[in-house]
């Protein structure tokens, strides 16, 4: 069942469902059309360097129930590696939820992963771009016993959405 999968690895769950704190996050994610749940705020203390207050967007969402703490710190005018180092003591300082790592680099990931209580997930792998970056991601994943979120993308972007009929 998806609570023997799930439920071992990451605390209680519901049919194998999560609720993820998505609100640390600098920028949306690649493999979603729509994620509007992409904090402002949490862009701005980051290009600020208020990396404490920006902490603390993760701990009221884990307050407000999510279960794992969705992290990107992903910008392109700034130092992914940088950023990740200063915010993850922060966050874990106040956060003892799961972290959901998402980077495109593997040795962002690598080095979140040293810093991550416990099982942590990477988000997302994909063989958009083809296999480079999805056999660098899996071995660490391996290694820190990491669970992944594999996106999977159609190329035709009609017939890979899901589609809601009345």
């Amino acid at each position: 069942s998806c609570d023997d999968l799930c439920g071992s690895r990451f605390g209680p769950s519901l049919l194998g469902f999560v609720k993820g704190g998505s609100k640390c996050r600098y920028r949306t994610s690649s493999c979603c059309i729509d994620f509007p749940n992409v904090s402002r705020k949490f862009k701005r203390l980051i290009a600020e360097g208020k990396w404490e207050e920006a902490s603390e967007i993760g701990r009221r969402q884990v307050r407000g129930g999510a279960q794992v703490v969705d992290v990107c710190v992903a910008d392109p005018d700034r130092d992914e590696m940088a950023d990740m180092l200063t915010f993850l003591p922060e966050i874990i300082r106040k956060v003892k939820a799961p972290l959901m790592l998402d980077s495109t680099d593997a040795a962002v990931l690598e080095v979140a992963l040293t810093y991550s209580q416990g099982k942590a997930i990477i988000n997302s792998v994909n063989l958009e771009d083809g296999e480079e970056r999805f056999e660098k991601v899996l071995p660490l994943a391996r290694r820190f016993g990491a669970a992944v979120v594999c996106g999977t993308i159609d190329e035709d972007p009609q017939q890979g959405m899901a589609v809601t009929r009345a």
